[in-house]
């Protein structure tokens, strides 16, 4: 993608799409199974134990994608208390969880609009096949999709956004990484010189440690206005 038009990467979960708290509902599923199926089990020590193997694969040196660690990590557990492993059913709730979840109302206008005069795309830690479905089923029109399995590491790690400089054919100052989460979003792009936009709909603090955006808007809407001819001296 050479040339000098700027190009806006979008994070996709919780940014364009809704996903509130996965792991609240990963555990929910994994609970009413346990204690239908395996009585003799304490959940709250069965689930330490997930988490921390979720941990320990996570800081590893191989990168594994969302569903393979999450899977791994069950197997794990299941293998420590020698009980069955329900990865036939924990998987396609894992994909179904992460490839449904529903649109922000105003996210495919901010696209459209964006696209209009800018190259705009997805840049996200998510596994290809889930996301591909997940924007299929949205409609989302985009020039780019660049995920954590692309570039074998995960926000807010510099690795994916250097992969993703790198494949765009752009300087830092010509990105500009859109996204709802301080860490991966803002902190792991801004460190790099990336221009960041925070979605922040919750009204969220700032955290100690943390550069501040370029922006912070409370909508998906607001977005096209920074980019009109307004604001251009100072984008």
């Amino acid at each position: 993608m050479g040339g000098s038009q700027k190009i806006i990467c979008f994070d996709y979960y919780g940014t364009l799409v809704k996903l509130d708290s996965p792991f609240e509902q990963i555990k929910k599923l994994m609970k009413e199974y346990v204690e239908n199926n395996l009585a003799e089990i304490d959940f709250d020590k069965f689930y330490a134990k997930f988490s921390r193997n979720r941990a320990v694969l996570a800081s590893g040196q191989n990168f594994l994608r969302g569903i393979d660690l999450l899977v791994e990590s069950l197997v794990k557990t299941c293998t420590f208390y020698k009980v069955p492993c329900f990865k036939k059913s924990f998987i396609p709730f894992v994909e179904k969880l992460f490839t449904m979840p529903e649109a922000y109302p105003d996210a495919c206008e901010a696209i459209d609009s964006l696209r209009k005069n800018f190259i705009v795309g997805v840049l996200s830690n998510a596994d290809n096949y889930i996301i591909e479905r997940s924007i299929k089923t949205q409609g989302f029109e985009l020039d780019f999709v660049i995920t954590s399995e692309d570039a074998r590491a995960n926000k807010p790690s510099s690795e994916i956004f250097l992969y993703a400089m790198e494949i765009l054919g752009r300087r830092p100052d010509e990105l500009y990484m859109i996204g709802d989460s301080q860490i991966d979003d803002i902190l792991g792009a801004g460190r790099l010189g990336i221009n960041t936009i925070w979605i922040n709909r919750d009204g969220e603090l700032l955290k100690e440690g943390i550069s501040p955006p370029s922006f912070e808007l409370d909508a998906l809407d607001k977005i096209p206005s920074i980019f009109s001819s307004r604001h251009s001296a100072t984008l």
